[in-house]
């Protein structure tokens, strides 16, 4: 793996820098030539190092995921509808664009132009500690709200990935993926705020919340705590979600389930992300989480030139993704019907990143400030001081006897 990261990270910097005349772009006003080159030149580059990135990112994914949950048994209550292809396309545009950096900021992104003629009012929240980023939208026409969730980029992201022990959150036996939760709380209160001044002077609009991969799960548990909390009674909202990994346990899915919402989680074809976290490695031990996790919502699977509506009456359809075995392949999880989501990671994201070292970084022993909405419920079970009380695996990572503060927060 280190020979591959060198040789890969070489490759980019050689065929990218010594072009620079293509990497340089403006905020507003990016001109249609520009895009034309970020595409062909990206296109020529990506046939390059397809082959290294499958072989390696495959491999070390197929190491994972012997289940020790039996994943093709009957969920308890099934009231999710679905939503046909033309809408999971549509909405896939969202996810794939909330992955650019810069042209995002005034909606002249590769996929904006997908969604953004129906566009009267959007907001952009970005968390520079946690590198968490969502969009919301607002569609008068359409009558709805778009929340948009962005996936996994920064190195702060991918440690919070990897906090895979469970957070009880709210109902009884409910519990998440640590690291997924924190990645939410760091942008909930100034989303939902938004997303109620819009509901406010739009009444009645549904609000639809879509994300990929981290953002995906970051989407899922925010439709979890709108409904359960019953944030803003007599919304209807809709989830749609792209290589979502596995988010909660058995009851968090019961609870997702039993919602009489439109919910898809689409999967594309042999990736690997939906089979994270993993159960057991190497098929000797298992992953110490202490907790099982399992998908919820009908599942659509897109293999090849295929799209599969999976049973939704199982956990997991057997015969859908989880058919491949550990076959995976990394490079799938950049690929969701016809949007590309490494033109925005990569050109304009790793481009502008410095892979060695991230100004500002922190470790896991770092506690974020309670955001404001669970500071007016002393007494609610979602604040992260509860929630550090109730895990002492949490605790462990989060707390020392001298942390490491972030200095741009002061707790």
């Amino acid at each position: 793996m280190p020979a591959f990261s060198v040789q890969y990270l070489w490759r980019m910097n050689f065929y990218f820098f010594s072009h620079p005349k293509n990497t340089a772009y403006s905020d507003k006003n990016e001109e249609t030539s520009t895009k034309g080159n970020y595409l062909g030149r990206f296109a020529e580059m990506k046939a390059q190092l397809t082959g290294d990135v499958s072989t390696a990112l495959g491999e070390i994914t197929n190491l994972w995921d012997s289940p020790v949950f039996d994943y093709s048994r009957p969920v308890k209550t099934t009231r999710t509808v679905p939503l046909n292809i033309q809408e999971l396309e549509y909405y896939n545009y969202f996810s794939a664009s909330i992955y650019c950096p810069t042209s995002l900021a005034n909606l002249t992104c590769p996929y904006c132009d997908h969604f953004n003629q129906t566009v009267t009012e959007f907001k952009i929240f970005y968390n520079e500690n946690y590198g968490t980023k969502a969009m919301i939208t607002l569609h008068p026409g359409l009558d709805e709200i778009v929340v948009t969730f962005r996936g996994t980029v920064s190195m702060v992201n991918w440690i919070l990935d990897y906090q895979m022990y469970g957070t009880p959150l709210g109902r009884e036996g409910v519990e998440v993926h640590t690291g997924l939760y924190l990645s939410l709380m760091s942008l909930y209160n100034p989303v939902v705020q938004e997303v109620g001044t819009l509901l406010g002077r739009n009444p009645g609009f549904r609000v639809v919340v879509t994300g990929h991969s981290l953002g995906a799960a970051m989407a899922s548990i925010f439709v979890y705590l709108m409904t359960s909390l019953d944030q803003f009674p007599g919304t209807n909202y809709v989830l749609v979600t792209f290589g979502q990994p596995r988010t909660g346990n058995v009851e968090y899915a019961d609870y997702m389930n039993a919602l009489p919402i439109p919910m898809i989680r689409v999967v594309g074809a042999s990736e690997g992300v939906p089979h994270i976290p993993p159960h057991k490695a190497f098929e000797i031990f298992y992953i110490p989480t202490k907790i099982v996790y399992v998908h919820h919502g009908q599942e659509v699977w897109l293999n090849e030139n295929e799209v599969y509506y999976c049973s939704k009456d199982v956990y997991e359809d057997p015969y859908c993704s989880n058919s491949i075995g550990r076959n995976f392949n990394k490079l799938d999880h950049l690929f969701y019907f016809d949007a590309d989501y490494s033109i925005c990671l990569f050109i304009e994201g790793w481009l502008n990143v410095d892979f060695f070292t991230v100004p500002g970084f922190t470790p896991t022993n770092f506690i974020p400030p309670v955001p404001t909405w669970a500071a007016v419920r002393p007494s609610g079970p979602y604040g992260l001081e509860t929630v550090i009380q109730l895990n002492p695996p949490l605790s462990r990572h989060w707390l020392s006897e001298n942390p490491l503060r972030n200095p741009h927060i002061k707790l």
